[in-house]
């Protein structure tokens, strides 16, 4: 049977700044502070109608001239090329043939094309600042409007056309005053999403408008096979100008003309990216407890195919950094998964002082810190701590798991290793970690800094750093030993180190023995001392339990499953405490508990029977007790310890030994007959039943039989919707944690 619990826990904040919030917004031009600002001139940069003032500036505070923006109006409109062809008359007496811009004011001013008419008295005033409604006016003609659609005087009749059609909402300028290069570049931006007069988008003339489309990279690799391509939602596009960074990830409005991408604008201003925690076939819980709703159906945009979220939400591994894109009721629409692993990772090999992974942010200055799952802040990086740096999120990912054992091989070579064995097993070098790994042969002991996803980052002696992962042995025989260590979902095996005993089903401590290819497991011993736990305060005791913490729930010595923060009772007394550990901040990170949810148990239909057999050492008959159980997963058939409780052909929850050999534990339920079906209430992805004025939480892989048919219902509404009257079947008191486990429909 597969049983799949995933849960992290409630973080401090949705997205916590580690930085100042007036910084540089990652993007082309390196002295734009306001992200609107740098949003508008990137998206002029694409289109080659600006390039800064050189060295990476734009000077968005200056203001524009009169040339300047005219210039700016006939590259927006295409016809750039046609400038020479007018350097050599003379329009305006006071635009000189020396002038640089003579060319294009008297393009402007030429023609199907003229958008200007000067400032009268044959001059144009070229080196004078751009007024806010000279501006507009310029733009609102470009749009394919002239005075006759205006019933009031210059400026006003052109001010309220352009308010009208949004061209300049959010702007608070006077007629009169003077446009900055920001404002202007802000400016050009709404006239392309405008409507012209005659009813198109203005966008469409450089080409194929596709809206609510997403940047998924930079960086991909075009169907011809060239590099530098962008992935979007709506395909892969060659491109002459690269796009920023700071635009992965973003939704909005893309122009493509002949198969290549010539500008992209964000428009979503309500999409969020959060770090998964509880995650389900139709829901997920962020690191800030809160739940989003996610149909199966949903479209998932990964950073290299379009899939589903019912394809990709059983194998999403804690932390995962999901963009969400919202429609216009507030639902998620689609989703991008950031799967990727980069190999531009760093770590921390000396004494920290300040943020030692500046190397790693290409700049970037608006970013989010999380460590070990948790919002941080520079003042959490520690000494080894490795970091990886995800653009599309814009977080700095840190993460401080270590494990120590016996250097035992290196693959290709030990000079140039791309993948070394330890503790049994194979792990992948990433070539950050290849110089730190130099000072180590095979044969010695080392501790390994790991990434989130448990890639080598770098070596370090154990007398400099000690492995910080904690595990619980799944085999133990023939001179052989397994681990799988929480929380990371890896498995270490080898030879039991010399005098060890069976310690199968305990929670452990492991690095290598003696000789290499041996493993030594300790029994694990709590960091802290047992504790109260309240989970409405987050407190273990007097120590803060942290945002990240991850929970596991243990019945005897069955294998822990991971267990929700929010699911848990308020209060959980000191003697269900198994084991708690403290991070680097002095917080409890991790807890194991003695059996407080139920969730340890597999629940299903039960049905008990015997048989009877010789034991050929003393000629002597005894009976062999049997279970099997059986669920929408699938059956299985254990031998039944705990006879007396179990009831044959019932419905009942079984825990499992770690090898899966027999039953350790039992629980019969406790049935609650005829509920009708609308008696369950659903709130956000939290159902209840509610019976007598008993409130019953139902769990969220609740088992549903179809009795009358004899076969298995995939969910809940299912259920509801085959039968008005239904059984349900409970294990506990819900003052005690209790849920519905089991829903029957006769």
């Amino acid at each position: 049977m597969k049983r799949k619990i995933i849960s992290l826990v409630l973080a401090l904040v949705l997205l916590v700044s580690a930085m100042p919030a007036a910084l540089a917004v990652e993007g082309s031009f390196t002295d734009i502070t306001d992200k609107d600002v740098a949003q508008a001139a990137e998206t002029l940069r694409l289109l080659g109608v600006v390039d800064g003032v050189g060295g990476g500036k734009f000077e968005p505070a200056n203001n524009l001239t009169r040339a300047q923006f005219c210039k700016m109006a006939i590259v927006m409109m295409g016809i750039e090329a046609q400038e020479p062809g007018y350097r050599s008359r003379t329009i305006f007496t006071d635009v000189a043939s020396t002038h640089w811009a003579r060319g294009y004011i008297n393009l402007a001013a030429s023609g199907e094309n003229a958008f200007i008419s000067g400032m009268g008295n044959g001059i144009f005033a070229p080196d004078e600042d751009i007024t806010f409604a000279q501006a507009v006016t310029i733009l609102v003609r470009l749009l394919g409007y002239s005075d006759s659609d205006t019933s009031m005087q210059w400026p006003e009749g052109y001010l309220t056309l352009a308010d009208g059609i949004g061209l300049t909402e959010g702007f608070n300028l006077g007629a009169n005053a003077a446009v900055s290069r920001a404002e202007a570049a802000q400016l050009f931006e709404k006239m392309l999403l405008c409507d012209t007069k005659a009813g198109t988008v203005y966008l469409s003339r450089f080409g194929s408008v596709t809206e609510k489309v997403i940047m998924l990279s930079n960086d991909a690799v075009a169907a011809d096979g060239s590099l530098g391509a962008v992935y979007t939602s709506a395909g892969t596009f060659k491109t002459d100008v690269a796009v920023a960074d700071s635009y992965i990830g973003e939704r909005g409005t893309v122009v493509v003309k002949e198969g290549k991408l010539v500008v992209f604008i964000p428009t979503d201003t309500t999409k969020v990216t959060v770090s998964a925690a509880t995650v389900e076939a139709g829901w997920f819980k962020d690191s800030n407890g809160v739940r989003h709703t996610v149909p199966s159906a949903t479209v998932v945009y990964t950073d290299s195919e379009k899939t589903t979220w019912n394809d990709v939400w059983l194998d999403m591994p804690m932390g995962s950094n999901l963009t969400l894109y919202f429609d216009a009721k507030g639902n998620v629409e689609t989703v991008f998964y950031a799967t990727s692993n980069a190999d531009d990772i760093a770590v921390a090999m000396s004494e920290v002082s300040g943020n030692p992974f500046v190397s790693l942010l290409d700049g970037a200055t608006e970013y989010t810190i999380y460590k070990n799952g948790a919002a941080a802040s520079t003042a959490d990086i520690r000494r080894y701590d490795v970091a990886e740096y995800d653009k599309a999120a814009k977080q700095l990912r840190i993460n401080d798991v270590k494990l120590t054992g016996r250097y035992e091989n290196a693959y290709p070579s030990e000079a140039s290793p791309e993948q070394i064995k330890l503790l049994g097993k194979t792990w992948k070098v990433l070539p950050a970690a290849q110089e730190s790994l130099a000072n180590f042969k095979i044969g010695d002991t080392v501790t390994l800094l790991f990434t989130s996803d448990m890639r080598v980052a770098g070596a370090v002696s154990p007398a400099a750093a000690q492995s910080n992962a904690v595990g619980i042995v799944t085999r133990f025989g023939g001179g052989q030993v397994s681990v799988e260590l929480l929380a990371t979902g890896v498995t270490l095996s080898g030879a039991a180190s010399s005098g060890s005993t069976n310690m199968a089903g305990e929670l452990v401590t492991v690095t290598s023995g003696a000789k290499v290819g041996q493993i030594t497991v300790r029994a694990l011993g709590s960091s802290i001392k047992a504790a109260k736990i309240n989970t409405e305060d987050m407190t273990f005791g007097t120590l803060a339990i942290s945002p990240a913490v991850r929970v596991f729930d243990r019945v005897g010595s069955a294998m822990p499953v991971e267990v929700s923060v929010d699911e848990l009772p308020t209060e959980i007394s000191r003697s269900a405490v198994l084991y708690a550990r403290k991070d680097y901040a002095g917080r409890v990170d991790m807890i194991i508990l003695d059996d407080v949810t139920g969730d340890g148990y597999t629940y299903g239909a039960t049905a008990v029977s015997s048989r009877t057999a010789m034991d050929y050492d003393t000629s002597e008959e005894y009976t062999t007790y049997l279970l099997n159980l059986t669920n929408k997963e699938g059956s299985g058939n254990y031998e039944h310890f705990p006879i007396n409780v179990l009831k044959n052909n019932s419905y009942g929850g079984i825990a499992v030994s770690v090898d899966g050999s027999r039953v350790i534990a039992a629980v019969n339920l406790t049935r609650i007959y005829n509920v009708s079906r609308s008696d369950f209430k659903t709130v956000g992805d939290d159902t209840t039943l509610t019976v007598d004025g008993v409130v019953y939480p139902v769990a969220d892989n609740v088992q549903c039989y179809n009795a009358a048919a004899g076969e298995w219902f995939d969910s809940l509404d299912d259920a509801r919707r085959f039968s008005a009257v239904l059984t349900a079947y409970y294990d506990r008191d819900p003052a005690k944690g209790g849920k519905i486990r089991v829903v029957v429909a006769e």
